[in-house]
């Protein structure tokens, strides 16, 4: 990663910053993940897979608000991205907002039928009211 001092390489770097970033929380290491997550936003404010990873990490660490403002960014910048509406479904559904999470899930599914996380989180949900 530190060799990638050229900043010519935006893309790249942001992508190995991605990457770095997913390391580095499964490898116990929140806070520099986090960092690394952010350094990809700053260089590419675009990146919907680096807002979707880093709104994972907050949602771990506890940081709902934080995390659904990030899952909100990426669906303003990628609307049919349904990994980050499957996200949100999820982090809707700890927060107990059911009718939320479903149309997330719903959502999900439409986009990538082949989804069985999504099915299957969304045939979990009560039924309706």
């Amino acid at each position: 990663l530190h060799l990638q001092a050229d900043k010519k390489h935006i893309l790249q770097r942001v992508s190995t910053l991605n990457s770095y970033g997913i390391f580095l929380n499964g490898s116990g290491k929140p806070k520099q993940a986090g960092e690394a997550f952010k350094e990809a936003l700053q260089l590419d404010s675009t990146d919907v897979l680096a807002y979707i990873n880093y709104a994972n990490l907050l949602d771990q660490a506890g940081d709902k608000k934080q995390a659904e403002r990030c899952y909100l960014k990426a669906l303003l910048i990628e609307p049919e991205n349904p990994r980050a509406h499957y996200n949100l479904g999820l982090l809707q559904l700890e927060l107990g907002k059911t009718e939320k999470a479903r149309a997330e899930l719903m959502k999900a599914v439409e986009l990538d039928s082949a989804d069985s996380d999504a099915k299957r989180m969304l045939n979990n949900l009560p039924n309706p009211k």
